[in-house]
């Protein structure tokens, strides 16, 4: 897991570096074609309507690019059941960027990545001031990114998978506060590409998170 951003009140130059460092991340073979054009529920290959909307109460926006991984859950899939995988870094999924006016310009992208952790690490909510919610093993939110654990069983019933894997999906985003809220709408979004992944992996039950 990446080290935490947690964003108060002018901490800009936190942002800019938080920008700068995803702007350094690529999305990988299976990505998509990007489209400057798209609508909040065709952002990600496909937002449900509660999370296209939290998506645009984030970014306060309604125009969006955004790429698209397709081969990620097949490789967190491989790396989870095929022996002598070697441990994979954080995968990104998904990058959105926001068509907002220069001078009115409020975030930067948003930026989904996954990745295989060894367990389920101890909660955070106290010292940071989290959203913490019961999805998956445990969702939180801050005002700048969202996390996400979730188990994938992929053993179809049999005792063969002796410990179930746990993956994490984290979003993130650099940018000032708004007035609202952003946690909540965070942990949408998030939630519904966790969603979409645990699904194509073939976790048992999409790893405990529901469907939005």
């Amino acid at each position: 897991m990446r080290e935490k951003f947690m964003f108060k009140g002018d901490s800009l130059i936190g942002a800019i570096i938080l920008s700068l460092a995803l702007t350094s991340c690529g999305i990988g073979d299976g990505d998509s074609a990007p489209d400057p054009k798209l609508s909040a529920e065709k952002a990600c290959e496909g937002l449900s309507p509660a999370a296209a909307s939290a998506l645009e109460d984030i970014t306060e926006t309604e125009e969006f690019e955004s790429r698209w991984d397709s081969a990620v859950a097949s490789l967190l899939e491989k790396s989870l059941t095929e022996p002598g995988q070697e441990e994979r870094s954080e995968l990104l999924a998904c990058e959105i960027i926001p068509q907002q006016p220069k001078e009115s310009i409020k975030l930067s992208k948003i930026s989904v990545f996954f990745d295989e952790v060894p367990e389920l690490p101890p909660s955070e909510g106290e010292l940071w001031e989290l959203l913490t919610l019961p999805i998956g093993l445990r969702a939180t939110a801050s005002d700048n990114s969202a996390e996400i654990f979730f188990s994938c069983d992929l053993s179809g019933g049999s005792s063969a998978q002796k410990k179930i894997p746990v993956v994490h999906g984290e979003l993130m985003y650099g940018g000032r506060n708004s007035k609202k809220d952003p946690r909540p709408g965070n942990i949408k979004v998030l939630q519904d590409i966790s969603y979409k992944i645990a699904k194509g992996m073939g976790c048992a039950n999409n790893g405990d998170i529901p469907k939005l």
